[in-house]
């Protein structure tokens, strides 16, 4: 059965009736259906997305953080567990208990300044090859949700560091160690930062956006 037959089911917001976002899940978790993975999603509201989830991924455990008490939606395969996605350490606890997660989704306040605390905290944390999804973008327009900053300005700031910001000269991530602008950026003191050497895609959609962790080590600068 496809995801949006069962996001439909369920009566997730994400299915085709609605955002849609069942379409973009389609492409970048199908071939990851089968395995056993550790998925955590911000924000619970109805639970029908946990249920989702746990329906599409057969294999996998769902773990599900919201500012409500949602253990009403507690079963096999299915965590849920009470607190704010701007609360650092608990979202350090959480990984540290639960994690490494394989995939994040952010559907929690669509705040720009929380999102982003969430995804700075989250993302270093996420295990290698795995995906950080942000849904509902378009409310970083709107001024309720952005007061004053959008997170759409970090995504852009992503963008260029999945390119490392010009310190590498070769697309071929396997050879990065090897490549020959690299070393001379490093021989200057100017290193891969944290995202440039761990960001491997970003695939960014109407409202949603994929950033896929890469799964090879670089080296990081030292602080």
């Amino acid at each position: 059965m496809k995801l949006d037959d069962l996001a439909v089911r369920f009566e997730t917001d994400k299915s085709s009736l609605v955002h849609n976002y069942t379409e973009r899940y389609e492409v970048h978790f199908a071939p990851m259906r089968n395995e056993p993975l550790r998925i955590l999603e911000l924000g619970i509201q109805s639970g029908a997305s946990l249920k989702m989830w746990k329906a599409f991924f057969t294999r996998s455990h769902i773990f599900g953080l919201d500012i409500k008490d949602s253990r009403i939606f507690d079963e096999q395969r299915i965590t849920t567990i009470k607190g704010s996605q701007t609360d650092v350490l608990l979202l350090e606890q959480i990984s540290e208990r639960y994690g490494p997660f394989d995939v994040i989704i952010d559907d929690a306040s669509h705040h720009s300044r929380a999102t982003q605390l969430s995804f700075d905290t989250l993302f270093p944390l996420l295990n290698k090859g795995g995906f950080y999804v942000i849904e509902d973008l378009h409310c970083c327009y709107w001024p309720e949700f952005s007061n004053g900053y959008s997170f759409i300005e970090r995504i852009k700031e992503l963008i260029d560091c999945t390119n490392a910001n010009g310190k590498v000269g070769n697309a071929n991530l396997k050879t990065t160690n090897s490549d020959r602008l690299f070393i001379e950026n490093v021989k200057n003191g100017n290193s891969l930062t944290e995202y440039e050497s761990s960001i491997e895609a970003m695939y960014l959609y109407r409202g949603i956006a994929f950033i896929k962790k890469m799964a090879y080590d670089f080296p990081v600068r030292q602080f």
